[in-house]
């Protein structure tokens, strides 16, 4: 059973959906801790932008973001950064006293780019962005020492 999170903002939707894990078979180490799945990204100010990818997201780089979020929501300052290893896809929220902006982009491994930047964002969508990835990261969760 798959599952998805997303990162908003104003006139922006940044969703991630994973379905499985590339390795279902292993338990422990990098290769069990790959996921397969998708990112999609939608952006409307004047114009209308979107583009959609398939991607592998680490496991671990996940929790690390949730993690990132939860110290966002209770500080209402500071930044919490999505990255693909492959650089694939970032996003970046950046707050300072519960206001704040989004930045990155999504990109073909080799191709067109689609890049964001001063997209308005506030706590509540990091509080929103947070319980999804909480949800994320328990379907998913890193399987045993993903550096083994």
């Amino acid at each position: 059973m798959g599952a998805e999170a997303a990162i908003r903002g104003e006139n922006f939707v940044f969703t991630l959906r994973v379905d499985r894990y590339v390795a279902p078979q292993l338990t422990s180490g990098s290769d069990a801790n790959w996921l397969h799945g998708a990112v999609e990204l939608e952006i409307s100010t004047v114009g209308s932008y979107r583009a959609s990818q398939q991607v592998s997201p680490f496991a671990s780089d996940l929790e690390a973001f949730r993690d990132e979020l939860r110290a966002l929501d209770r500080d209402l300052t500071g930044t919490a950064t999505l990255a693909h290893l492959e650089g694939e896809f970032e996003v970046t929220i950046a707050l300072e006293s519960g206001k704040g902006t989004l930045s990155g982009y999504v990109r073909e491994h080799i191709g067109p780019r689609l890049q964001f930047d001063e997209i308005k964002t506030d706590q509540t969508y990091v509080n929103a962005a947070l319980k999804q990835f909480e949800a994320l990261t328990a379907a998913f969760p890193v399987r045993g020492d993903p550096a083994a």
